[in-house]
């Protein structure tokens, strides 16, 4: 019959080490920005969504006041705050920006909500720009020919995401044309900085 040995445990008396190292936990921080549901045209911005390294801290930032939306004039200069009430939810890794039917700014038929944004997170490592000019449907910072010629192009088209529906009001008619029209050769500076960019101190 064979002899079975078994390994004794150690003693309860003496001491053992383990070594292990942990990695820190990772900084929430801003890893992306997208601008009306990747549209190109910047004429009506409705939804703006930030996008995080992870979803935890997103509601206690909403919460805790910890965002802020700055908007400038088209040259940068004249900063005003914008109330985020109402306008900010957690989804997944992202908080998402939601301003209405009407847009940014509160009236999607006037220049009310042209301007160039800045968000800024608490903490955060980049802060975002983007930039809303009504009639520019192909975003290029400017209102001139180029769009008028895509509005045209698009006449009758009907739904959602359409860059050349100037109002975002789902259909591209010769209202559009109409709006466009009379923001005609308005710019946003070409030097200001779009998209995300490391964070100054405050």
């Amino acid at each position: 019959m064979a002899k079975i040995t078994r390994s004794q445990p150690p003693a309860a008396n003496l001491d053992v080490s383990v070594t292990a190292t942990f990695a820190a936990p990772a900084a929430l921080d801003v890893t992306s920005l997208d601008v009306q549901h990747g549209a190109v045209g910047r004429s009506y911005v409705r939804y703006v969504d930030l996008g995080f390294n992870q979803s935890a801290g997103l509601q206690n930032l909403i919460d805790t006041g910890g965002i802020t939306l700055t908007k400038y004039d088209l040259n940068g200069a004249n900063p005003v705050s914008v109330s985020l009430t109402g306008v900010l939810s957690v989804v997944g890794t992202k908080i998402s920006f939601d301003f209405g039917s009407a847009g940014i700014g509160g009236n999607a038929n006037t220049t009310a909500g042209d301007g160039y944004y800045e968000i800024r997170v608490r903490g955060a490592t980049q802060i975002a720009n983007f930039y809303r000019l009504l009639g520019d449907v192909n975003g290029d910072r400017v209102v001139n020919n180029a769009d008028l010629a895509a509005i045209s192009a698009a006449i009758n088209q009907t739904g959602d995401g359409l860059d050349a529906d100037v109002n975002g009001d789902r259909a591209v008619t010769t209202a559009d044309s109409t709006l466009a029209k009379k923001s005609l050769n308005r710019v946003l500076t070409a030097s200001l900085k779009l998209g995300l960019r490391p964070a100054l101190l405050p």
